[in-house]
């Protein structure tokens, strides 16, 4: 399929953010907001999504049933609505990878979807060092490690913390000095994901959970 590569781009307002249909997508420090669909729209082919905000959405973060994707050190915030089918993100792919990513004011007509819904199975799937500022009940079919879930019950998943996330505020999803989310990453990450939301370096060893690495 087509490649379409998208770096530092502020994709405009109109029915979806970016849509890509059998493609290979990357997005690198992008931003996608304030769209009356979906932020990123992929069906089939490839999606890597680093680095990159996707907020105010109305019709939900992303939404991709693809073969391979990695979503990566991304704000995934304030997306959906009481209506909309997906908040956070929706994903569907055969070689998955969500890691690192902030997931915080997202809201859907399924409570299980107001975060992330994954419908992803296999020894190929990673869900871990999410950041989740709500209740694990609105995470759905993800087997989490190394996440940190804001409140409710705490998932079955090695490293996994309850705890409040302790964000700078309710429009700034960084992490203060203080958060719990601090060098609880899982430590055998790779090292390709060595970048966080602002483009800095992430401590080999004990990163943070989240998309936003403390300095």
């Amino acid at each position: 399929g087509t490649a379409v590569t998208l770096e530092g781009v502020v994709g405009p307002s109109r029915n979806d953010g970016v849509e890509c249909n059998e493609c290979t997508l990357t997005a690198t420090a992008a931003t996608f907001h304030d769209n009356s669909n979906q932020g990123v729209d992929v069906v089939g082919g490839t999606a890597i999504i680093e680095a990159s905000v996707i907020a105010r959405n109305l019709g939900g973060g992303l939404a991709i049933e693809a073969e391979a994707c990695t979503i990566a050190s991304n704000f995934i915030i304030d997306n959906g609505g009481a209506t909309a089918a997906v908040g956070g993100a929706s994903v569907t792919c055969s070689r998955q990878r969500v890691e690192h990513n902030t997931f915080a004011g997202n809201a859907a007509a399924d409570l299980g979807a107001t975060m992330l819904r994954c419908a992803s199975t296999g020894d190929e799937v990673v869900n871990r060092n999410n950041l989740f500022d709500g209740p694990a009940t609105e995470v759905v079919g993800c087997a989490s490690t190394y996440s940190l879930f804001a409140s409710g019950f705490l998932p079955p998943g090695e490293g996994n913390v309850s705890a409040a996330p302790d964000l700078v505020s309710a429009t700034d999803r960084h992490l203060r000095a203080t958060s719990a989310a601090r060098g609880r990453a899982d430590p055998t990450t790779p090292s390709d994901l060595g970048i966080d939301i602002d483009g800095e370096a992430r401590v080999q060893g004990l990163r943070d959970i989240g998309a936003d690495e403390i300095p």
